[in-house]
């Protein structure tokens, strides 16, 4: 018994010094929109999402969740972090299939434009797009597994801060408010299922062309696209690729042509939704805040011609009368503050322009 104790005393220290470190590490990290949307993921009823539609910015300023639940009954999160790389989609596939079987999942092609440095406006792989996915993800396997892949690799820098996120942000003042204990007990639920409301509004150019002609990307992008492909051919889960409307450039359509060759060949539909501003009714003088993304105003039009497209052709059900969802109305209330606050806003900044020009 005498050389039990000892052991006893390494393994009882072991757990403690474990679940202090696990505390700290979630009321360090900072409270970023993207680790909010990647850690509300968590707290969505296991198994109650027909629609998970992922990506960076171009997905969740675009797609509106509950736009899609008050209007058409879809119960769907819209799940991803700013600057989002593709090699990142596989680890947040794996995370969303241990809790959720969707009967869809969107997947913003956007990532493939910008991935490579010598694209124009390139945001290639770094530290920051890495983060601001891994910050809101548990720990697991499958991020372990990506660390190990991709730090040191993909992008410079030593892998133990990615595994121990504390030695990062370790100075950090650790913040004590509801939100932070809620990630750190794994009960904090995005309160707009994952949508981030932005109070800017700014008319852009449309740029008109059409051309079938062909840009490749990198080999390397090409073979993250590839690996990808494979892998959404090993789960039982359908999937389609996304390019939500902006002030695409006839560069961009060259490169998007050749990813949608390669992911058509393997069997998964490719919408560029580009080429379906009019029917949607987007304005490029008032449904956009910069070229890259729309307002609230485009959000919604964009979120009707794709909800209206998942009901007809892809079979996503409408659950508006099935009590098991209600739980969807208790966000509304705060939605609809949010959503009349951000128009507010958009409608002065455009008044205030607009007596500026004059």
């Amino acid at each position: 018994m005498e050389k039990i104790k000892p052991i006893l005393r390494i393994a009882a220290f072991l757990v403690i010094f474990v679940l202090v470190v696990h505390c700290l590490t979630w009321l360090a990290k900072p409270n970023f929109p993207d680790v909010k949307n990647i850690n509300g993921f968590y707290g969505e009823k296991e198994n109650s999402l027909d629609l998970v539609y992922i990506g960076g910015s171009a997905a969740f300023v675009y797609y509106s969740p509950l736009t899609a639940w008050e209007e058409f009954g879809i119960v769907s999160y819209v799940y991803g972090a700013n600057t989002i790389q593709p090699e990142l989609y596989k680890p947040l596939i794996q995370e969303l299939l241990k809790t959720q079987q969707p009967k869809l999942i969107i997947l913003d092609a956007r990532c493939f434009q910008y991935r490579d440095p010598e694209n124009e406006d390139a945001q290639p792989p770094a530290e920051v797009p890495y983060r601001n996915t891994l910050n809101g993800m548990r720990f697991s396997r499958n991020k372990a597994e990506f660390i190990h892949d991709y730090v040191g690799t993909q992008i410079e820098g030593e892998k133990l801060p990615y595994y121990l996120d504390i030695l990062k942000y370790h100075q950090n003042i650790p913040d004590y408010t509801e939100m932070n204990v809620e990630m750190l007990l794994g009960k904090y639920q995005h309160p707009y299922c994952g949508f981030h409301f932005v109070q800017k509004q700014a008319p852009i150019p449309q740029y008109v062309f059409a051309t079938e002609e062909k840009a490749p990307v990198s080999a390397d992008t090409e073979a993250i696209l590839n690996e990808l492909l494979s892998y959404l051919d090993s789960i039982d889960v359908p999937c389609m690729f996304a390019v939500s409307p902006y002030a695409e450039k006839e560069s961009h359509k060259r490169i998007f042509n050749y990813v949608s060759e390669i992911v058509e060949s393997r069997g998964y539909p490719f919408l560029d939704f580009n080429e379906y501003t009019e029917k949607m009714g987007l304005n490029y003088g008032w449904d956009f805040y910069n070229e890259d993304h729309v307002t609230i105003y485009g959000a919604e039009k964009y979120t009707r011609y794709l909800s209206s497209l998942l009901l007809e052709q892809y079979g996503i059900p409408s659950r508006k009368d099935d009590p098991d969802y209600a739980f969807m109305d208790e966000r509304m209330p705060g939605w609809d503050k949010m959503k009349a606050e951000t128009k507010a806003a958009i409608l002065k900044i455009y008044e205030e322009r607009t007596n500026n020009e004059e």
